[in-house]
């Protein structure tokens, strides 16, 4: 069969079966499998992000959209000294320029620092003497490495990607339903894969754990077995694949109610000194705990009225 005739088909059959490729399928050679995989994956930003649909969900996107730019031009006052995490997703190749928007603009307002700093900063060993951004990925996708991290790199700054490792070099039909069912992307998104994440951990970014499978922490409490993997087997992972320390984690989904004592407890016993939220808020020395730590999200794609406002902490309390 001619390759693009099959390419033709295993698309459609990506598409009928929800962007599973079909187990039948004849392939070749292993380098044109792995082509064909690529072209069942998403390419651009459009095809990521699910829109809204329906009137009210429309219409709530709408007016939040509207009072977040409306935020951005709310004048707020000087912050001499602050320290803000912020965190994407992925950054797909349509938007290397809007992912460089706002990496200018985190620069206009302050210096990029790595987790350890921000550690130091928590505990009081380093004073808070300026204005810093953390910035780092969730989900390990492909797109981070090849286009966000050259960015970053050009701008002299650092990251730290959170992946979960059981999809990293993972076939297709594990990654489709990591992507559409676990986090309920629209398609699949390629994984990054070992050799990548070991460049851009030699490149000086930290590679973290978002555990094994996106695992919901808060509902593996009760199963302490199931807990260990997530945990302990995505840590071991990264440390043998980069032959590195594994010290930190982004928990899966991010929420307060994602995550229980239990879990931190865990956490802290598996050994990771840091652990990141998705809950928006501001880093405050003596004050946030190293397991629960804030962060903003601030996608590439959305507007820069709505990245400025979120970078200068739009949603948190005043003081």
């Amino acid at each position: 069969m001619p390759l693009a005739v099959k390419i033709a088909f295993t698309w459609n059959v990506a598409s009928q079966r929800g962007w599973k490729m079909s187990a039948g399928t004849d392939f070749e050679i292993a380098d044109e499998r792995k082509s064909l995989w690529r072209r069942c994956y998403a390419t651009n930003a459009r095809e990521v992000w699910r829109a809204p649909s329906g009137i009210a969900a429309k219409t709530r996107a709408l007016l939040r959209s509207a009072a977040v730019d409306l935020a951005s031009f709310v004048a707020r006052r000087d912050e001499s000294r602050v320290l803000r995490c912020i965190y994407l997703h992925t950054v797909m190749e349509d938007e290397r320029v809007g992912f460089e928007q706002l990496v200018k603009l985190i620069g206009s307002r302050g210096d990029v620092i790595g987790t350890r700093e921000v550690l130091d900063i928590i505990a009081g060993r380093v004073r808070l003497d300026g204005r810093y951004f953390h910035i780092s990925f969730d989900d390990g996708f492909a797109g981070v490495v090849r286009n966000a991290v050259p960015i970053l790199i050009d701008h002299r700054m650092t990251a730290t990607l959170f992946v979960a490792t059981a999809f990293i070099e993972a076939d297709f039909d594990d990654v489709a339903g990591y992507c559409t069912r676990i986090m309920s992307y629209a398609a699949p998104v390629e994984v990054a894969n070992w050799e990548e994440l070991r460049r851009a951990h030699a490149a000086g970014f930290e590679i973290g754990s978002h555990t094994h499978r996106h695992a919901r922490l808060s509902e593996t409490s009760g199963d302490m077995h199931r807990m260990l993997i997530e945990l302990q087997s995505s840590k071991s992972l990264i440390e043998q694949n980069l032959n590195a320390p594994c010290t930190s984690i982004a928990w899966p989904y991010g929420t307060n109610a994602d995550i229980d004592e239990t879990a931190l407890a865990a956490i802290q016993r598996a050994g990771y000194e840091a652990c990141f939220s998705a809950v928006r808020g501001r880093v405050e020395p003596g004050v946030t705990e190293p397991l629960r730590i804030p962060r903003h999200q601030v996608e590439a794609g959305w507007s820069n009225a709505h990245k400025s406002a979120w970078i200068a902490g739009l949603g948190e309390s005043s003081r």
